[in-house]
Formats: C-alpha cells, structure tokens, sequence
C-alpha cells in the first residue's frame, strides 16, 4: 500500500489507494484495512467521493467513474471532458461537484456528478488538493505553491502564492484551519480568522503524503516517522514553529523564493503604510528590465510573481519603492 490516503468527509471513512485492481478501506469496528474491488478498464484508483449514502464518484488514471446504489456496478462517464488526469474532488450539497487535476483541469457538475462542464484554469497549475470552507468556498493547492479559492464553483477566482519554501504534497481546509504540507515534510498552517502563516521545518520527518485531520479545538493529528505527532491548539506557534508574519505590518521586502530560479519566483513584501508602490527589476547596470507592480497597496502581507520569459539569465535585483521615498531592494537570480 503506497497511498495517497483520501479522507471522506460524508461517509467519514478513510481509504488508501495504491493497490492493484482496487482499493483499501479502513474498517473502523474492526479497525483492519479491507479490500475493495475495482476492475474497469486497466484503471489505478486515484480517490473516491459520496455524493450522498448511494452515489459515489471514483477518479482513476483512466478519467471518472460513478455508482449509485449499494449493489450498483461502476459506470465510466464518457461524455465528461477528458478528465483522466483528474485526482482531486469536492462535493458541495447534494448535487454539485468539482473535480481538478494536472495541467489545470476542472470540471463541474451541477447534478450530482452525472455531466459536467469545464473551467479554464492556468494550465500551468497541477492540482494536488482541494478542500471545501463552510461558507462555501472551494480550494484548489496546486504543487508550485498557489492556492486558488472561488465562491462561485470557478468561474472566478483568488490565487495566494505561497511564501514558504518546497513543492506542496498535500493540503487541508478544516473547522477554519489551513495545514500544508511540502514533499521535503515541512508544514505551514493557518487560522481563517488571522491571515498568519506559521512554519515548521519538519526536516523530512513528516510524511508528504500523510493524511491528517484537524478537529474543531484545532488540534492535528499527522503521521511522521512511524509515530503520530499531536501538535497543540492553532494558531497559537507550536514548540519548534516560527511565526514568519507579524502582527504589527513592517515595511519589509522579503527574499523570493525559489532563488535562483528558471520560469517564474514569486516575490512578498509587506507594507506598513497604504499608499502607491512600485516594484520593479533592474540588471546589476541599473537598468530597468521588469515592472513587476504600479500601484495601490493597503497594509498588510502582499505577494507578486515574476515570470522570466523575456529575461535573460543574470543576477539582478527587486527594488520596493513608495512616492514617500521608501525602498528596499533584494538580489535574485535567474538560471535558464
């Protein structure tokens, strides 16, 4: 058993994927794995969610599948948009559901997961995990550390571009907490209501694809090392977790991240003064080769991303300014 581990939130059941023709259950009066069947197609289970008690969807390597009914057979939707590199799905209600996966695939359904329709996401973005707020906000993490949200199943929505470094393995939205984990086995969370990340170089100890719950007192459970680590109340910092955000706003230019780096960096900043900033890119000549942003920014926490496609390799330096006078600079570099 390989994993990844899908936790079901309607049927509160936990399932393992991995295995040849099917999938493992976890049985929690017995509490043994049980093996479930799946033999269509030459496809490898990738995840499973419940519409309702009857109706399930099963993401495979081979697109989406659907049962409704307790002795029902597994049907392949074909007339979906081609959703084989789908992994990730969020059931809203009773009837709407949002699949996402690799190379920025999304697709809605708004009746129960029968027919869908596509959205146009960057196709840049290879979504790892997905969660869902009680407002009824959907997320989407992608593995590059963004974090798209939308109210309106996607026809719009937010990026946050993460400022901490790794690849993203894994992510959770629950009970108003915000846990990421990155491949090397760091983690970062965050409480709904602070807009503060905290940092914990878990110095691979943690388990990338580890699935980990979050209860309503913010306590976390998450595998590491063959032990289960339980981490205390959120968002106060647990032992070992620097808070990287303070609470009062500084004017603060920050590293990019990653750096050096090839196709894109993303660049946060804060502000301790709302006013008119611009951030821009110079060579080590001085000159201008890059307008990053020109305009308005209120106080708080901001991050900007530079894409490098008209950018020759070189080392070369951001600079943070204001009409006030203010400024900071940072060195990055770009290796092509």
């Amino acid at each position: 058993m390989k994993g990844p581990f899908r936790w079901d939130e309607r049927k509160k059941e936990l399932y393992a994927f991995g295995t040849a023709k099917g999938y493992l259950a976890y049985n929690k009066i017995s509490r043994q794995w049980e093996s479930r069947n799946f033999d269509y197609d030459s496809a490898s289970t990738l995840n499973i969610a419940w519409v309702d008690n009857y109706t399930a969807l099963m993401a495979t390597t081979q697109g989406l599948y659907i049962k409704s009914g307790p002795y029902a057979e597994w049907q392949r939707i074909y007339y979906s948009p081609y959703s084989g590199g789908l992994t990730e799905i969020v059931v809203k209600g009773n009837d709407t559901v949002l699949a996402a996966g690799r190379n920025g695939l999304v697709i809605v359904s708004t009746n129960g997961g029968w027919t869908y329709e596509r959205k146009y996401l960057p196709a840049d973005q290879n979504f790892i995990s997905s969660g869902l707020a009680k407002d009824g906000r959907i997320f989407l993490w992608s593995s590059y550390g963004t974090k798209f949200t939308s109210s309106d199943l996607f026809n719009t929505w937010e990026e946050e571009f993460h400022q901490f470094p790794g690849e993203f393995s894994n992510a959770r939205h629950a009970n108003g907490y915000e846990l990421v984990l990155t491949r090397s086995g760091n983690m970062t969370t965050k409480f709904d209501g602070t807009g503060y990340y905290f940092y914990d170089a878990g110095q691979g100890e943690i388990q990338s694809q580890a699935t980990f719950g979050v209860n309503s007192d913010g306590r976390v459970v998450i595998p590491s090392s063959g032990k289960y680590i339980l981490l205390g109340q959120l968002p106060v910092t647990p032992t070992g977790i620097t808070e990287e955000v303070l609470e009062t706003p500084s004017f603060r230019l920050a590293g990019n991240f990653p750096n050096p780096f090839n196709s894109a960096t993303v660049v946060p900043c804060s502000i301790d003064e709302e006013g008119n900033y611009t951030l821009e890119v110079f060579d080590v000549l001085g000159s201008k080769v890059a307008t990053i942003f020109d305009g308005f920014l209120g106080l708080g926490s901001h991050q900007f991303k530079l894409q490098s496609d008209r950018i020759p390799s070189g080392v070369y330096l951001i600079c943070l300014s204001n009409s006030k006078g203010k400024r900071m600079t940072t060195k990055a570099i770009l290796l092509k």
